[in-house]
């Protein structure tokens, strides 16, 4: 659990950062598989669509994580906008707090705060309970590649499975890697694998997994109101949202940087 801790994702909050900068891209042109990019519009149609969220339509989450042995369980308060996001959890010395920054993210742990270069943290991250807005991202960005849609059993469980990976530069071609699993009837998705960084080094990645399960229907969105994480194959947290509220207008002095309340810097 110590080493699982290092790594970011929505879930996993860094203790320590560093920044990297991605090169130009030396990547061939993407391929986009045309019957995985049906089926990947299909399922953002089953989750409710996108037009729902825009930056003055928002999501605010509230829940539960629940940590495996060893682990921190809390409560958790996620809030998304458009580009701008807030992640509060539990961490080792009270609340964690991941925000946007309007461009220019910044970690809040221990009552200290870093902030500048941090981008790489950000590229990779896929909120759970939005999987309709990733998914719908994917297929905006014309330098996203989509792999052809594969038939799969997990668990003994049929499903759909569709790959991407951003190759807009060679940073996010090596770290913005998302595999998805669908299930074959509703075309909600089941499953996705991703790869998250560590938080000192970009390029030292490991495999987070999420599990969605209990769709729930609020406004005419499907969300997956338990969500359980994997951290390279190993159940590390679930996570239970008590309410997740659509339309939200939540104040742009949500997403600012975190004043450090005891001095210093991560």
């Amino acid at each position: 659990m110590r080493l699982a801790r290092a790594y970011v994702s929505v879930i996993l909050l860094p203790l320590l950062i560093s920044a990297f900068a991605p090169t130009a891209s030396t990547q061939p042109p993407p391929q986009r598989n045309a019957s995985a990019i049906t089926l990947l519009n299909q399922s953002v149609s089953a989750l409710g669509g996108a037009g729902w969220y825009s930056p003055t339509s928002g999501v605010i989450a509230r829940g539960t994580i629940a940590a495996t042995p060893g682990g921190i369980s809390g409560s958790i308060l996620w809030e998304n906008a458009g580009m701008e996001f807030r992640y509060e959890r539990p961490g080792p010395n009270g609340s964690t707090v991941f925000v946007s920054g309007h461009g220019n993210p910044a970690i809040l742990d221990g009552g200290k705060v870093r902030q500048g270069a941090i981008g790489h943290l950000v590229m990779n991250l896929v909120p759970p309970h939005l999987a309709a807005i990733v998914l719908a991202k994917n297929l905006a960005k014309a330098n996203t590649q989509i792999s052809s849609v594969q038939q799969v059993a997990i668990g003994g469980v049929a499903a759909l499975k569709v790959s991407s990976v951003d190759l807009t530069d060679e940073l996010s071609a090596q770290i913005c890697k998302q595999d998805w699993y669908f299930d074959p009837v509703s075309l909600l998705p089941v499953r996705v694998d991703f790869l998250t960084s560590e938080a000192s080094n970009a390029l030292n990645t490991a495999t987070m997994t999420y599990l969605f399960s209990n769709y729930q229907n609020v406004a005419g969105v499907s969300f997956p109101f338990q969500v359980t994480t994997l951290f390279n194959g190993q159940q590390i947290e679930t996570i239970t949202f008590n309410s997740i509220q659509t339309g939200a207008i939540i104040a742009t002095t949500d997403f600012d940087a975190p004043s450090s309340t005891t001095g210093g810097g991560l």
